[in-house]
This record gives C-alpha cells, sequence and structure tokens, in this order.
C-alpha cells in the first residue's frame, strides 16, 4: 500500500475521533481539532480514539 493509502486512513481516523469527541459531548477546539487533522500517523490516531473513551476533555488525548 502507498503513502496515499495511509494518508486516507489516517484521514478516516482523523475524522472516526472527532464524530466520537461529538458523541461523548466534549467540546474540541481548534487547536485539538488542527492536532488530530494535521496527523497522518494511523497509529498515533488509534491511540487518541482509544484514550477518546476515558479522557474528561479532548485536550486530555494529548497528555
Amino acid at each position: 500500500m502507498g503513502q496515499g493509502h495511509g494518508q486516507g486512513q489516517g484521514r478516516r481516523h482523523a475524522e472516526s475521533l472527532l464524530i466520537f469527541l461529538d458523541a461523548r459531548g466534549l467540546e474540541v477546539s481548534d487547536t485539538v481539532r488542527e492536532r488530530i487533522t494535521t496527523c497522518h500517523d494511523p497509529d498515533q490516531l488509534i491511540t487518541w480514539v482509544r484514550r477518546a473513551a476515558t479522557v474528561d476533555s479532548a485536550e486530555d488525548l494529548f497528555a
């Protein structure tokens, strides 16, 4: 698989993460949204998705 596939996968993970945070009722600042949407590492995004299940704020994803 090429780099384009990885970027597409990362974009899907980022979108899913933002949807998940929204569903939990967590406010996502522009800074957090930018950090999520500019991340192209699918493994990092998956880590953040897992953390999103238990954090108290979107900023806590990065702690």
